[in-house]
């Protein structure tokens, strides 16, 4: 006799907290923040795919990156920027829209506008993600030059 669907979705929970533990504090911080926020459950699917990050240029240098997770259209989608005062971070969270084509905006925050909950977390996240990597300095006032990066699958 096969397993139960119980059973199934234990074994699931555990593989799913085993590929977790595996990852980058920062990275796994990002992940789970970013699908509380699109109200979401993380899945093992999500963990197989690619997190594409790519700074731009503004009129002045390095100016944000972009976040993407790989998907077709991407599984989730995110922009960070420096403001022009340079006092922070604004990270915008784009919908899936089922087509790649038109994005729509979800979630617009910088540090000032939350105190607590899942977009502080998801801000705070993104923001320590990104200086992990390199792309912002540890204020996250300043966008740095670096080369764009994937990041590595863990399962």
């Amino acid at each position: 006799m096969g397993e139960t669907w119980s059973e199934k979705r234990r074994r699931e929970r555990a593989m799913l907290q085993e590929a977790l533990e595996r990852l980058p504090e920062a990275e796994r911080e990002f992940r789970q923040a970013l699908a509380e926020l699109r109200n979401v459950g993380l899945t093992l699917d999500d963990l197989r795919r690619e997190i594409h990050v790519t700074p731009f240029e503004g009129a002045y240098g390095p100016a944000g990156v972009v976040l993407a997770i790989n998907g077709s259209p991407p599984a989730a989608l995110a922009l960070a920027t420096v403001d022009k005062d340079r006092r922070g971070a604004t990270v915008v969270v784009f919908r899936s829209p089922g087509s790649a084509t038109h994005p729509t905006v979800m979630d617009s925050f910088t540090h000032m506008r939350y105190k607590s909950g899942k977009r502080l977390r998801a801000y705070n996240a993104t923001l320590a993600y990104l200086t992990s990597l390199g792309f912002f300095d540890d204020s996250g006032h300043r966008v740095l030059e670096v080369e764009p990066y994937v990041s590595e699958i863990v399962v």
